[in-house]
């Protein structure tokens, strides 16, 4: 188990749908090409065998309830006999958007400069008034949006303004929610074609903030409950939101174990941990421009 691969995939981008034209991710295409490698080069494991896994062997994820899992990524696990792993914010069986998504479509469809507008009109909502640098390239800005969005934002008034963006856009553009996330049907048929689903909290919040224990079990433990009672199947499986080394500095990882969890996965390359009964797994992202042999150094390198 010390030895298996993790990679961890999110938007896969499809030329077909206008509203991914600019978002981040590997295309279908390349998704496709990616996963044929890895069946021909690798052992891709059933994350059922997790406990089981030998040196060589490699574990897919899925994160953050995206349509392109059922659109894209299912068919193309179906057509390679392979099990994966879906990481699922439980907030959207709500109804209610996954935070950062809707952070990275907004500033996707509606551009820096209009998103940049949006949010400082929200935040004025709740009496907050910020000014984002204005001598940084493009890049820099984003990044600066999407920071202060995960870590400086109280996470509830982050929900809140989330929200408020995500009615904005489904105005602008209709149904967009729905062509953006899972659906519980979705889900059930993720879950039908054997695959796993599996917790990514509640509401997607940073873990380098501080929370309160109620909190934390509503995000945890009663998320983790709840998405298993839908599915009808219990695992021992959660991951971090985010999941960066800062996200994972001050972690209660006994609320971890009492939510039942016995694997719990990060965001970025590590070795495994173990704290009492958890077992803790570093993963792989793989970025937009990416190739088999970007994948292949990594996974060889381990």
């Amino acid at each position: 188990m010390e030895n298996l691969k993790i990679l961890t995939y999110h938007y896969i981008k499809d030329s077909e749908k206008k509203i991914q034209e600019s978002i981040l991710g590997p295309t279908k295409e390349n998704f496709y090409k990616q996963i044929k490698f890895l069946k021909e080069n690798f052992n891709i494991i059933s994350p059922e065998d997790i406990s089981k896994a030998q040196k060589g062997d490699v574990l897919l994820t899925f994160d953050d309830g995206l349509k392109d899992h059922i659109d894209t990524v299912l068919p193309i696990l179906l057509e390679f006999k392979l099990k994966a792993l879906f990481f699922i914010p439980v907030c959207l069986l709500d109804h209610n958007p996954c935070p950062p998504v809707i952070i990275h479509y907004s500033l996707a469809l509606l551009r820096l400069k209009k998103s940049e507008k949006l949010l400082k009109e929200f935040l004025k909502k709740f009496g907050i008034i910020k000014k984002f640098n204005q001598n940084t390239d493009i890049k820099e800005k984003i990044k600066e949006i999407k920071n202060f969005f995960k870590v400086e934002l109280d996470h509830n008034i982050a929900i809140e303004i989330s929200e408020l963006l995500n009615d904005y856009l489904n105005k602008k553009f209709p149904h967009l929610f729905e062509k953006i996330f899972l659906s519980k049907n979705d889900l059930k048929t993720i879950s039908k074609n054997n695959q796993f689903i599996a917790c990514h909290t509640y509401s997607h919040p940073s873990f380098s903030k501080k929370f309160s224990i109620n909190f934390l079990k509503h995000e945890i433990i009663l998320a983790k409950k709840r998405l298993e009672e839908f599915i009808g199947k219990k695992n021992n499986f959660f991951c971090l939101p985010y999941g960066t080394a800062e996200d994972c500095k001050n972690l209660n990882y006994k609320i971890f174990i009492d939510s039942d969890t016995k694997y719990l996965f990060k965001c970025f390359p590590a070795s495994i941990e173990k704290k009492e009964s958890l077992v803790i797994f570093g993963r792989k992202s793989v970025y937009m421009n990416e190739n088999n042999h970007d994948i292949s150094k990594y996974l060889e390198d381990l």
